[in-house]
């Protein structure tokens, strides 16, 4: 799909989707310079690019949004894409970035400290980012008013590499989405997670954490919700019963509102139930989704035994 939506003298959105891109030919690319060049006076609010072409073209295409104010860049595709991380030296507009391709590679050297891309951005998500990690890292703490990101990193294959750097550092982050997945292996999760984000107020994790990781500065959290299925290592003997403790990333917070999902029962799954009722003061609402194929009535009512720490704890089952 190819759209141009907006009035006489603003361009709102530019679309350039895969059913376009796939023609990959001269015609559609001499077609897209000279729609810019006719446009040159008109603002580029939103660019969305999903497709496979030339990373000369690609890289053009987003200058020249960039260059007309862009407050929105839309990067998903499912081909692989490289993108030069100066691209984006001199921009000052950009609100919400979307990286998202089935490997975006970005390159480039690392700025000097102190250096600021994204002055303006607010939102950034992180699909497949392939960078060297201090580079990755920077992509987040680089933003000084970046108030949600949102970081997915799934491994399908036998080869797939992770490419989450298992660190969030940020002092402006509000609203934090992390979903990082491996099934075929335990290795990725051996790496210990860091997460430092004092101003957050709603954290959505779904991955594992290693017994040294160091998840701190959440007073401000409000709202959680976690996925005990991304929880459980394939190999069980890998990490001691009495250590389930210390993978509770919240046990200090302040969080009234508490979502669990995937609860199946098990006995680590018991005891991380034990420790966030036992040890969150504040809360108020816990909803706990039980999976299916397990005694879900008996799992209940055994939940419902657990001792709270909170006199106002509610629970409900979703």
């Amino acid at each position: 799909m190819f759209s141009l939506n907006g009035g006489k003298k603003s361009l709102w959105a530019l679309e350039i989707s895969s059913a376009v891109c796939r023609m990959r030919n001269d015609g559609f690319s001499d077609f897209m310079e000279k729609t810019v060049a006719l446009l040159s006076n008109c603002p580029i609010k939103r660019l969305t690019l999903n497709c496979h072409y030339e990373q000369s073209s690609v890289d053009h295409w987003i200058r020249s949004a960039l260059e007309r104010g862009c407050l929105e860049l839309n990067l998903q595709s499912q081909y692989a894409h490289s993108l030069d991380i100066g691209i984006f030296s001199r921009n000052n507009t950009l609100v919400k970035l979307t990286l998202s391709s089935f490997r975006t590679f970005v390159q480039g050297n690392f700025p000097p400290d102190g250096t600021v891309f994204f002055p303006a951005l607010k939102t950034l998500s992180l699909g497949a980012v392939v960078a060297d990690p201090a580079l990755y890292n920077w992509l987040i703490s680089g933003c000084p008013v970046l108030e949600e990101l949102l970081i997915r990193d799934v491994g399908d294959g036998d080869d797939d590499q992770p490419t989450w750097t298992r660190s969030v550092v940020s002092a402006s982050i509000k609203r934090l989405t992390i979903y990082f997945h491996y099934p075929l292996d335990t290795y990725p999760y051996e790496d210990d997670v860091e997460i430092k984000t004092p101003n957050l107020e709603f954290l959505d994790y779904s991955a594992l954490l290693s017994d040294g990781s160091d998840v701190d500065y959440l007073d401000s959290l409000a709202e959680a919700r976690l996925d005990l299925r991304l929880w459980e290592l394939p190999t069980t003997d890998r990490s001691p019963p009495s250590e389930v403790e210390g993978r509770c990333c919240l046990s200090t917070c302040r969080v009234k509102v508490l979502e669990i999902s995937g609860y199946g029962g098990s006995y680590r799954e018991v005891k991380q139930m034990e420790h966030f009722l036992g040890k969150l003061k504040y809360l108020e609402t816990v909803k706990i989704g039980v999976e299916e194929d397990n005694n879900s009535e008996y799992l209940r009512a055994n939940l419902m035994t657990l001792a709270r720490a909170s006199s106002k704890c509610n629970i409900q089952f979703i």
